[in-house]
C-alpha cells in the first residue's frame, strides 16, 4: 500500500465532519508512573473541545498509566476507530509516543495523528520528523485544537499550507523541512474553560484508579488533581515552564472551590492534589479559595507546590484549616553558588527557615525539593544541604539528579552521559513513587562533578533525612 501523505490525510478528514477523536496519555516502559495523577493536559483538551465544538462528536481518552504494561493499543484503536488521534508526551514519554504514532499509522492508516505536550512545543522537529506524526500543537492546545477542528468543518484545508494560517500548529512540510505558524498566545480566561477533572467521564472503559499523587504521599480514597492557574511568573534556570505557558492565568477561587465540590460529590474524592507550578504566587487568591473551601466545610485533604519568598502566616493557617496537610518548596541546595547558577533569591535559605516554621506552627508539613548536580555544585554544596536539612528538619524531601531538560535554561551546563544521549525514556530525574530514595542511572555529570559523585551526593541527603526520623 502506497503511503498516504498529510494532504491525502486532510483531504479525506476534510471531506467530512471529524466524528471521533481518541486522545491518548503514553506510559514510560522504564520508570512507569503508576497512574500518580489525572493527565490533566488530555482532560482540559477533551473537556474544552466536547463542549466548544459546534458538532458532534465523540472524544476518548486512552490513558495507559492505569493499564497493565501488555495493554493492546492496536486493539483500542481499532474499537474506537477514531478519524483523529492525539498523543501528548513529557520529554522521557517521547519514545512511546513515537511508538503510538507508529501503531495509529498501521492500524489506522487515514486517520490525522497529532502530538502535543512539553515535548512536542521545546523540540518540534525532533518529534514530527520520523513521519510518525501529522500535524503538533505547541504550547496549551485547546485554542489551537478548537480552531483546527473549526477550519475543519469549513472545510478550509484544500492544502496542508492552509495549516499555517492558525496559530501554534507544525507540521513537516512539503519540502521534508518543519513548517511553523505563527505562536499562540491564549486569550480565553480560564473561566471560560470546563473543569479538566470532567475528563474522567471520557476514559474509555478504564477503571479509575488514580491512588498517588503529590510524589509520596499515598491516600486510600481516589485523589483529584486540578489546578488553579497556569504558568508562573518567575524564570528559574532549571524550569522549562514559559516555554509551555506563555502567560499566567489565574482561575476565579469559586471556579476552582466549584470543581473541588464536584469532585466530592461525584466522584467520593477526599484529597486533592493542586498542580499549580506555583500555588502561592498570588497569595491573596490562595487566601480566598482557603475561605470558601472552609465555608464548604468538605472533609477533604490537599498539598500544592509552593515558593518560599510567600512569607504570610495567615495564608498558610487559612489553608491548613481548609484542608492543607503538606506544602512542597522548591530549595534545591543550600549553597549560595548553586543557588546563583539556578538564579534563584539570594535570600531563598533564609525564606525557607521562616517558611518552614510557619507551615510546621500552622499545623501542615513541609517538602523540600532537593537537586544534585547542578551547575556549579561540588560535593561540598551536597554537604552544605546537608547541614541544612538536620537544621530544619522537613517532614519529607525529593533529591532529584539535575536533567538538562529541553527549554530549560541551564541546559548547556549539565551533560548527559552516553550511550544514553536523547534516549530520553532514561532521561528521569526520579525514581518512581514506589521507590523515592532509590539508586538513580548514573546518566549526568558536570564539569565538577562525575556521575558516580552526583549519586554519593544525592544518597549522602537522603541518609541525613532519614537519620533525624524524615518520612519517606
Amino acid at each position: 500500500m502506497p503511503e498516504i501523505d498529510l494532504g491525502r490525510r486532510l483531504e479525506l478528514v476534510n471531506s467530512q465532519l471529524p466524528k471521533r477523536i481518541l486522545m491518548i496519555n503514553p506510559q514510560s516502559e522504564v520508570q512507569p508512573e503508576q497512574a500518580s495523577r489525572y493527565p490533566l493536559g488530555l482532560f482540559s483538551l477533551a473537556t474544552f473541545i466536547a463542549e466548544k465544538f459546534q458538532h458532534p462528536l465523540d472524544v476518548s481518552i486512552l490513558d495507559l498509566q492505569i493499564q497493565p504494561s501488555d495493554f493492546n493499543i492496536a486493539q483500542t484503536i481499532e474499537e474506537t476507530n477514531p478519524d483523529i488521534v492525539m498523543t501528548t508526551a513529557i520529554t522521557p514519554y517521547e519514545p512511546y509516543a513515537q511508538k503510538i504514532g507508529r501503531i495509529v499509522r498501521q492500524v489506522k492508516p487515514n486517520a490525522l495523528s497529532f502530538i502535543g505536550g512539553y515535548h512536542a512545543t521545546v523540540k518540534p522537529g525532533e518529534v514530527i520528523q520520523p513521519g510518525n506524526f501529522d500535524i503538533g500543537a505547541i504550547g496549551e492546545g485547546e485554542e489551537t485544537v478548537l480552531e483546527f477542528l473549526n477550519a475543519l468543518a469549513a472545510h478550509a484545508f484544500d492544502h496542508p499550507e492552509k495549516l499555517l494560517d492558525i496559530p501554534g500548529l507544525f507540521f513537516r512540510g512539503e519540502n521534508g523541512q518543519t513548517a511553523y505558524s505563527r505562536l499562540r498566545i491564549p486569550k480565553l480566561p480560564l473561566s471560560q474553560y470546563p473543569w479538566a477533572s470532567k475528563g474522567l467521564e471520557f476514559l474509555v472503559g478504564q477503571t479509575v484508579s488514580y491512588q498517588v499523587f503529590g510524589d509520596t504521599k499515598k491516600f486510600t480514597s481516589k485523589p483529584g488533581t486540578l489546578i488553579t492557574s497556569r504558568g508562573c511568573v518567575h524564570n528559574c534556570a532549571n524550569c522549562g515552564s514559559k516555554q509551555m505557558f506563555q502567560v499566567v492565568r489565574n482561575r476565579p477561587p469559586k471556579d476552582v472551590v466549584g470543581e473541588v465540590r464536584y469532585l466530592f460529590d461525584n466522584q467520593q474524592t477526599k484529597n486533592f492534589y493542586f498542580a499549580d507550578d506555583t500555588l502561592n504566587q498570588d497569595p491573596e487568591r490562595l487566601k480566598e479559595i482557603s475561605r470558601l473551601l472552609i465555608q464548604e466545610g468538605l472533609p477533604i485533604e490537599w498539598v500544592g507546590m509552593a515558593r518560599v519568598d510567600t512569607l504570610d502566616a495567615q495564608l498558610y493557617n487559612l489553608a491548613v484549616k481548609s484542608g492543607a496537610v503538606e506544602f512542597a518548596f522548591g530549595v534545591e541546595s543550600a549553597d549560595p553558588r548553586v543557588l546563583a547558577a539556578l538564579e534563584q533569591d539570594k535570600n531563598n535559605l533564609a525564606n525557607v527557615v521562616t517558611a518552614r516554621e510557619m507551615v510546621k506552627d500552622a499545623g501542615a508539613e513541609a517538602k523540600f525539593y532537593l537537586m544534585v548536580g547542578n551547575p556549579q555544585e561540588t560535593q561540598s554544596s551536597s554537604q552544605m544541604t546537608a547541614e541544612f536539612l538536620q537544621a530544619t528538619k522537613p517532614e519529607k524531601i525529593r533529591v532529584s539528579r539535575s536533567m538538562p531538560y529541553p527549554g530549560a535554561p541551564f541546559i548547556n551546563d549539565i551533560e548527559v552521559v552516553p550511550p544514553y544521549d536523547k534516549n530520553y525514556e532514561y532521561w528521569w530525574a526520579f525514581p518512581p513513587p514506589s521507590d523515592p530514595f532509590g539508586p538513580l542511572l548514573n546518566l549526568t555529570r558536570t564539569p565538577l562533578m562525575s556521575p558516580e559523585q552526583i549519586e554519593e551526593s544525592r544518597q549522602l541527603l537522603i541518609q541525613t533525612h532519614l537519620g533525624y526520623g524524615g518520612k519517606v
